[in-house]
């Protein structure tokens, strides 16, 4: 994401263009927000094997050490 350096001259075009690229900034966040919510169920699933492989390496390290 390219975030544009504010200009130094002050003038009503080089304000439009400033709170035009705040807008552009936020929404590119906003959408990349959106788009990583539809990957959200693959992360969920992808957690819920790490757990249960944690759990059988936690049983096995507990029956190691009795």
């Amino acid at each position: 994401m390219k975030i544009e350096k504010p200009i130094e001259i002050i003038g009503e075009e080089n304000i439009k263009r400033e709170v035009y690229t705040v807008a552009h900034v936020f929404d590119m966040k906003l959408v990349d927000i959106l788009k990583s919510m539809q990957y959200l169920p693959k992360i969920i699933k992808i957690n819920e094997q790490l757990m249960e492989v944690l759990d059988k390496l936690k049983w096995f390290a507990l029956r190691e050490t009795y």
